[in-house]
Protein backbone atom coordinates (compact mmCIF):
# COMPACT_ATOMS: atom_id res chain seq x y z
CA UNK A 1 0.00 0.00 0.00
CA UNK A 2 2.87 2.38 0.80
CA UNK A 3 5.19 1.24 -2.01
CA UNK A 4 6.03 3.36 -5.05
CA UNK A 5 2.96 3.31 -7.29
CA UNK A 6 0.87 1.88 -4.45
CA UNK A 7 -2.58 2.90 -3.27
CA UNK A 8 -1.49 5.79 -1.07
CA UNK A 9 0.73 7.34 -3.74
CA UNK A 10 -2.01 6.90 -6.35
CA UNK A 11 -4.45 8.79 -4.11
CA UNK A 12 -1.85 11.54 -3.67
CA UNK A 13 -1.36 11.91 -7.42
CA UNK A 14 -5.13 11.96 -8.02
CA UNK A 15 -5.54 14.58 -5.29
CA UNK A 16 -2.86 16.84 -6.82
CA UNK A 17 -4.51 16.56 -10.23
CA UNK A 18 -7.83 17.46 -8.61
CA UNK A 19 -6.13 20.45 -6.95
CA UNK A 20 -4.86 21.58 -10.37
CA UNK A 21 -8.42 21.36 -11.74
CA UNK A 22 -9.67 23.47 -8.81
CA UNK A 23 -7.00 26.05 -9.62
CA UNK A 24 -8.14 26.12 -13.26
CA UNK A 25 -11.73 26.74 -12.09
CA UNK A 26 -10.30 29.51 -9.88
CA UNK A 27 -8.61 31.08 -12.91
CA UNK A 28 -11.82 30.94 -14.97
CA UNK A 29 -13.99 32.47 -12.24
CA UNK A 30 -11.65 35.19 -11.00
CA UNK A 31 -9.92 36.95 -13.89
CA UNK A 32 -8.48 39.99 -12.12
CA UNK A 33 -4.78 39.87 -12.98
CA UNK A 34 -3.50 39.12 -9.47
CA UNK A 35 -6.18 36.53 -8.75
CA UNK A 36 -5.53 34.91 -12.13
CA UNK A 37 -1.77 34.87 -11.57
CA UNK A 38 -2.20 33.28 -8.15
CA UNK A 39 -4.51 30.62 -9.59
CA UNK A 40 -1.96 29.86 -12.32
CA UNK A 41 0.80 29.58 -9.70
CA UNK A 42 -1.27 27.17 -7.64
CA UNK A 43 -2.03 25.09 -10.74
CA UNK A 44 1.69 24.95 -11.51
CA UNK A 45 2.51 23.83 -7.96
CA UNK A 46 -0.17 21.13 -8.01
CA UNK A 47 1.04 19.77 -11.37
CA UNK A 48 4.66 19.89 -10.18
CA UNK A 49 3.72 17.91 -7.05
CA UNK A 50 1.89 15.34 -9.17
CA UNK A 51 4.94 15.00 -11.42
CA UNK A 52 7.14 14.59 -8.35
CA UNK A 53 4.95 11.78 -7.04
CA UNK A 54 5.16 10.13 -10.47
CA UNK A 55 8.99 10.39 -10.32
CA UNK A 56 8.85 11.95 -13.78
CA UNK A 57 12.53 12.92 -13.64
CA UNK A 58 13.48 9.24 -13.82
CA UNK A 59 11.77 8.87 -17.19
CA UNK A 60 13.52 11.88 -18.69
CA UNK A 61 17.05 10.47 -18.42
CA UNK A 62 19.12 8.94 -21.25
CA UNK A 63 18.26 5.40 -20.12
CA UNK A 64 14.70 6.12 -21.26
CA UNK A 65 15.05 8.81 -23.93
CA UNK A 66 18.46 7.90 -25.35
CA UNK A 67 20.55 10.83 -26.60
CA UNK A 68 17.64 13.24 -25.97
CA UNK A 69 17.52 12.41 -22.27
CA UNK A 70 18.57 14.99 -19.72
CA UNK A 71 21.40 14.47 -17.26
CA UNK A 72 21.30 16.12 -13.87
CA UNK A 73 25.03 16.71 -13.62
CA UNK A 74 26.91 19.95 -14.25
CA UNK A 75 29.64 18.18 -16.28
CA UNK A 76 27.04 17.14 -18.89
CA UNK A 77 25.83 20.72 -19.24
CA UNK A 78 29.35 22.10 -19.52
CA UNK A 79 31.00 19.37 -21.58
CA UNK A 80 31.80 20.29 -25.23
CA UNK A 81 31.33 16.60 -26.10
CA UNK A 82 27.71 16.51 -24.91
CA UNK A 83 25.09 16.90 -27.68
CA UNK A 84 24.07 20.52 -28.16
CA UNK A 85 20.40 20.23 -29.15
CA UNK A 86 19.29 18.19 -26.10
CA UNK A 87 21.01 20.73 -23.85
CA UNK A 88 19.24 23.60 -25.60
CA UNK A 89 15.90 21.77 -25.34
CA UNK A 90 16.24 20.91 -21.64
CA UNK A 91 17.74 24.30 -20.84
CA UNK A 92 14.72 25.97 -22.43
CA UNK A 93 12.33 23.69 -20.52
CA UNK A 94 14.22 24.40 -17.30
CA UNK A 95 14.07 28.18 -17.79
CA UNK A 96 10.36 27.99 -18.68
CA UNK A 97 9.71 25.95 -15.54
CA UNK A 98 11.55 28.48 -13.36
CA UNK A 99 9.62 31.36 -14.93
CA UNK A 100 6.33 29.51 -14.42
CA UNK A 101 7.22 29.12 -10.75
CA UNK A 102 8.29 32.74 -10.21
CA UNK A 103 6.45 35.13 -12.56
CA UNK A 104 2.86 34.40 -11.43
CA UNK A 105 3.94 34.86 -7.83
CA UNK A 106 5.54 38.22 -8.65
CA UNK A 107 2.35 39.36 -10.41
CA UNK A 108 0.02 38.05 -7.67
CA UNK A 109 2.07 39.52 -4.79
CA UNK A 110 0.28 37.40 -2.16
CA UNK A 111 0.53 38.70 1.39
CA UNK A 112 1.16 35.35 3.04
CA UNK A 113 2.13 36.76 6.45
CA UNK A 114 -0.86 39.10 6.55
CA UNK A 115 -3.16 36.19 5.79
CA UNK A 116 -1.49 33.96 8.38
CA UNK A 117 -1.63 36.67 11.05
CA UNK A 118 -5.34 37.09 10.33
CA UNK A 119 -5.77 33.30 10.54
CA UNK A 120 -7.15 33.11 7.04
CA UNK A 121 -8.54 29.62 6.50
CA UNK A 122 -6.83 29.14 3.13
CA UNK A 123 -3.41 30.01 4.51
CA UNK A 124 -3.97 27.81 7.55
CA UNK A 125 -4.79 24.92 5.19
CA UNK A 126 -1.69 25.62 3.13
CA UNK A 127 0.53 25.95 6.22
CA UNK A 128 -0.74 22.69 7.73
CA UNK A 129 -0.39 20.85 4.43
CA UNK A 130 3.12 22.19 3.81
CA UNK A 131 4.21 21.22 7.32
CA UNK A 132 2.92 17.68 6.85
CA UNK A 133 4.61 17.30 3.45
CA UNK A 134 7.92 18.59 4.83
CA UNK A 135 7.58 16.23 7.78
CA UNK A 136 7.04 13.36 5.35
CA UNK A 137 10.14 14.35 3.40
CA UNK A 138 12.22 14.53 6.58
CA UNK A 139 10.87 11.20 7.83
CA UNK A 140 12.20 9.36 4.78
CA UNK A 141 15.08 11.39 3.36
CA UNK A 142 16.66 12.69 6.58
CA UNK A 143 16.07 9.97 9.17
CA UNK A 144 14.80 7.06 7.08
CA UNK A 145 16.43 4.76 4.52
CA UNK A 146 18.49 3.14 7.26
CA UNK A 147 20.08 6.39 8.44
CA UNK A 148 18.27 6.32 11.80
CA UNK A 149 15.23 4.14 11.19
CA UNK A 150 14.63 1.47 8.59
CA UNK A 151 12.85 2.08 5.29
CA UNK A 152 10.04 -0.22 6.45
CA UNK A 153 9.23 2.31 9.19
CA UNK A 154 10.03 5.59 7.43
CA UNK A 155 8.23 4.86 4.15
CA UNK A 156 4.71 4.50 5.63
CA UNK A 157 5.31 7.63 7.74
CA UNK A 158 6.45 9.59 4.65
CA UNK A 159 3.56 8.52 2.44
CA UNK A 160 0.95 9.00 5.18
CA UNK A 161 2.22 12.49 6.02
CA UNK A 162 2.25 13.49 2.35
CA UNK A 163 -1.26 12.10 1.89
CA UNK A 164 -2.64 14.05 4.86
CA UNK A 165 -0.67 17.05 3.58
CA UNK A 166 -2.46 17.16 0.25
CA UNK A 167 -5.77 16.49 2.02
CA UNK A 168 -5.10 19.54 4.21
CA UNK A 169 -4.26 21.70 1.18
CA UNK A 170 -7.28 20.74 -0.96
CA UNK A 171 -9.86 22.69 1.11
CA UNK A 172 -7.72 25.80 0.62
CA UNK A 173 -7.99 25.43 -3.15
CA UNK A 174 -11.75 24.97 -2.87
CA UNK A 175 -12.15 28.04 -0.63
CA UNK A 176 -10.28 30.19 -3.15
CA UNK A 177 -12.91 29.42 -5.77
CA UNK A 178 -15.54 31.11 -3.62
CA UNK A 179 -13.33 33.92 -2.28
CA UNK A 180 -10.15 34.68 -4.28
CA UNK A 181 -6.81 36.03 -3.09
CA UNK A 182 -7.56 39.77 -3.22
CA UNK A 183 -10.87 39.43 -1.39
CA UNK A 184 -9.24 37.31 1.31
CA UNK A 185 -6.40 39.81 1.72
CA UNK A 186 -8.86 42.70 2.10
CA UNK A 187 -10.80 40.73 4.72
CA UNK A 188 -7.57 39.86 6.52
CA UNK A 189 -6.50 43.51 6.70
CA UNK A 190 -9.90 44.49 8.08
CA UNK A 191 -9.65 41.84 10.79
CA UNK A 192 -6.14 42.96 11.74
CA UNK A 193 -7.00 46.69 11.92
CA UNK A 194 -10.38 46.36 13.63
CA UNK A 195 -9.02 46.14 17.23
CA UNK A 196 -6.88 49.26 16.67
CA UNK A 197 -9.87 51.22 15.36
CA UNK A 198 -12.08 50.25 18.30
CA UNK A 199 -9.63 51.51 20.95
Amino acid sequence: MFNEGGLVETIQITSWVFAALLAIIMAVRHRASRNLAFACWLAFLAIACAFRELDTHIYLNPETLGSWGVRYRSDWWLSPQAPVMPRILWGTIGIATILAAILPLIIARPRFFVLLRARDHVMLCFAAGTALILFGYAADDLIGRGLIVSRDISKPIEESAELFGVFAILPGFALLIKSPLLARQDAARRRLTKPAEST
